[in-house]
């Protein structure tokens, strides 16, 4: 009953704020208890969506030594991590160990971008969508979906945000509407607009970040792991 009237109190925080961080979880040294126990926990806040065609539903962030591309998920990677949202209404990172150098977690609130955007052109083109490739994923090896998907839209009135650049960019080249990658330019522009909207911070072993993604963009620098130093790990 704790633990229910807990998570009903963040999900009042998210609704409000956007995202929330918990600290101190327990990290446990079995690393299958780690994620036992981050499900479980998460298990709270409502159904966990599979994380990819394999269907896990608790995946490894750590660099396997590979860079983004249209078929390498950015979580595999070290690189640099635009700021987006991911699918389903909550994303959730629990970090195990934190690189030695960079990797820092960024922020910023949708509704602060679509209040600077003064350009109708674009607005227009927002709520109309993009397709967005599927990034090897797809159980039916299509390679972008087959609707648009709205980078704005309002639900019981509430403006929500969904966006991820680089599978609609991905998506734009497969389809040859190179111009129409300006419109993602012009969106990037806003969002980094103004330094001081977006929030910087570094994750610790034992925290929990929970994002709204309908209302919080959220992305990381790029990261060094230490040879001498474990590596970084998140769930």
């Amino acid at each position: 009953k704790y633990l229910t009237k807990f998570s009903k109190e963040i999900i009042d925080n998210l609704e409000l704020n956007g995202s929330v961080i918990i600290k101190d979880f327990i990290v446990e040294k079995n690393h299958q208890k780690n994620k036992k126990n981050y499900k479980k926990f998460m298990e709270l806040f409502g159904k966990i969506l599979s994380q990819n065609k394999k269907r896990e539903k608790i995946v490894e962030i750590k660099d396997l030594g590979k860079k983004w591309s249209a078929n390498t998920r950015g979580y595999k990677t070290n690189d640099f991590l635009d700021l987006h949202t991911d699918g389903g209404s909550l994303a959730s990172l629990f970090c195990i160990k934190d690189a030695a150098y960079g990797g820092e977690s960024t922020c910023v609130n949708a509704k602060t971008i679509y209040d600077l955007i003064n350009d109708q052109s674009l607005k227009k083109k927002l709520f109309e969508g993009f397709r967005y490739h599927r990034r090897g994923e797809a159980s039916n090896y299509s390679k972008i979906t087959k609707k648009k998907y709205p980078i704005f839209f309002y639900n019981k009135k509430i403006l929500h945000c969904t966006y991820n650049r680089k599978p609609i960019e991905e998506a734009l080249k497969f389809q040859k509407k190179y111009s129409e990658i300006n419109y993602l330019d012009k969106f990037d522009e806003y969002i980094f607009k103004k330094k001081n909207n977006i929030s910087q911070f570094k994750l610790k072993p034992g925290d929990i970040w929970i994002v709204n993604n309908f209302k919080v963009l959220h992305g990381r620098k790029k990261f060094i792991n230490s040879k001498k130093k474990q590596k970084r790990l998140l769930l």
